[in-house]
């Protein structure tokens, strides 16, 4: 199973230190769009690091963790609408 780190709204930096250790092991790193975060100081530091893979609203994260981890080339599933049976309402 590959890794996969989520990165959502904080108001320190820690989260950056997690994404450069997820990128050295060969994972992927999500963050919530800094301006959807109610506190948007971790996912902009997340996002400062240049290890982020995808910048996504939370509504879109859920069905990206989904694809990253379940379907081959799942990262190309993001670049069109997620399916409504991946989306967690």
């Amino acid at each position: 199973m590959p890794t996969v780190a989520v990165i959502l709204t904080g108001r320190l930096a820690d989260g950056a230190n997690g994404c450069r250790a997820v990128k050295r092991n060969g994972g992927r790193v999500l963050v919530q769009d800094p301006a959807t975060a109610e506190a948007s100081s971790m996912p902009a530091h997340a996002i400062a690091t240049g290890c982020v893979d995808f910048v996504l609203p939370p509504d879109r994260l859920a069905a990206a963790v989904l694809a990253l981890t379940t379907a081959p080339g799942g990262a190309e599933l993001l670049t069109v609408p997620v399916p409504p049976w991946a989306c967690l309402n």
